[in-house]
């Protein structure tokens, strides 16, 4: 059979299957082999992940983020944190505003806000920086909810004080509805909350993150204050960067430069 019709020797073919991801057609080939997404029977983690890496490999076909956010909305009643907020950021940061979707998933953010810890209240407000989803009511109350949290716990991740600062420090430069007396309020006390951790094992970019929004707080106001816990914060942060710079490969200019400020700011 070999010898006489060896192109029909389909046992040895080896079998070729579609790219997946999460059991779903990949959507970074599915423009170009073509398909259906089957977004219908995707659950609400599945579709934050997947809009993730629409984010990450710059995926904007309106076919895509149309059924994507289709689904989001149709699954906003059961969703929960923290996959309701990386939704709502990732529809944010890709500019897909559509009025049916916020209004629905500000319901939800709303209805699940009491249950948020730092780690979903951080992702959400990184959802308003962007000016077409601003909205001052809900803005404050997730400023209301991250200061609660910091008053009234004190069992947090360095890693999840130190996004949050930077969480803080970028919605504070986007131009934010509510008062930014507030913001650097909340940064206070996130500093605060770090000055009583060890920082030693943190990664060194997050270090840079958290000092440069820190020296933020620091510029606006607290400079003169030896005691404040942004300025003890800093001036231990860029320490450790120093030492960085010194025993690791370098820091990039921009990240040097920032030392430099910090380092303006002595106790």
């Amino acid at each position: 059979m070999g010898n006489l019709h060896p192109n029909k020797e389909w046992w040895r073919e080896r079998r070729v299957a579609p790219p997946t991801f999460m059991g779903f057609p990949d959507v970074a080939k599915i423009e170009l082999r073509g398909g259906e997404l089957y977004a219908e029977r995707m659950d609400a983690p599945t579709v934050a992940i997947i809009m993730a890496k629409c984010l990450k490999d710059n995926i904007g076909a309106p076919e895509i983020w149309n059924k994507l956010v289709w689904r989001a909305q149709h699954l906003a009643c059961r969703s929960t944190e923290p996959e309701i907020c990386y939704i709502w950021r990732a529809v944010s940061q890709r500019d897909w505003y559509d009025s049916h979707f916020v209004a629905t998933l500000l319901g939800r953010l709303d209805r699940r806000l009491p249950m948020f810890a730092i780690h979903d209240c951080s992702i959400a407000l990184e959802g308003f920086i962007n000016d077409k989803f601003k909205n001052e009511r809900y803005e404050r109350r997730i400023l209301d909810q991250i200061e609660l949290l910091l008053v009234n716990r004190d069992d947090f991740r360095v890693d999840g004080l130190c996004k949050l600062a930077k969480s803080l420090y970028k919605y504070s430069e986007s131009g934010p509805l509510v008062e930014v007396e507030a913001v650097e309020m909340l940064m206070t006390k996130v500093a605060a909350h770090l000055t009583e951790r060890d920082l030693t094992e943190t990664d060194r970019s997050l270090l840079v993150d958290t000092a440069e929004a820190i020296a933020w707080r620091v510029k606006r106001g607290a400079g003169s204050k030896r005691k404040d816990p942004s300025v003890i914060l800093v001036a231990a942060a860029f320490g450790g960067i120093d030492r960085l710079c010194r025993d690791t490969a370098p820091l990039s200019p921009q990240c040097c430069a920032t030392c430099r400020v910090g380092g303006n700011h002595s106790l």
